[in-house]
């Protein structure tokens, strides 16, 4: 089945356990194969409990209509489908953030960099802790991307330490 999403609001079509299940598996690197054809459409494999094919294509109103080859996909949005939207976000990202070189030979990013790395080392822990909150609760995506980055790497761990 497939599903029309809006990429820029993932929590209003994913219950929120299935997005964190997404955010796990993207971080994860669960997406083993992603490629993108002449046509704009996007087409992924993520791994899970089997290899399963997703697809992402684009629509003219900044929707997406996506598809899944697993079973819980023939009736809802599934984890793999969240997984393929988060990598696609993380990509239009870094796009977005690519600059060239001439824009930064104006800009020296060494002295940024030392720049940012005596800040951090000067803030506290609460107001990192607190600037971190801000974020978070200000951005559902970021949210979820930092909620998978904290899931300990160690697949030992199973369902009851991601659980925790």
């Amino acid at each position: 089945m497939s599903f029309l999403i809006d990429p820029y609001a993932l929590e209003e079509d994913f219950p929120e356990r299935i997005l964190d299940r997404g955010a796990s598996y993207w971080a994860s690197g669960a997406i083993v194969k992603m490629s993108q054809d002449g046509s704009g459409t996007w087409t992924a494999m993520v791994m899970g409990s089997k290899n399963y094919r997703v697809t992402v294509n684009p629509t003219d109103d900044e929707m997406v209509v996506c598809s899944c080859s697993c079973p819980y996909a023939a009736d809802a949005p599934c984890k793999h489908i969240a997984a393929v939207l988060l990598e696609l976000d993380d990509l239009e990202l870094e796009r977005e953030l690519n600059f060239d070189e001439e824009d930064l030979s104006e800009d020296d990013p060494d002295s940024e960099t030392e720049s940012f790395e005596a800040l951090l080392k000067q803030a506290d822990k609460e107001t990192l802790v607190e600037f971190i909150r801000s974020i978070c609760w200000s951005d559902p995506l970021i949210h979820h991307k930092f909620m998978a980055s904290m899931i300990p790497s160690d697949s030992s761990a199973g369902k009851p330490a991601f659980r925790r």
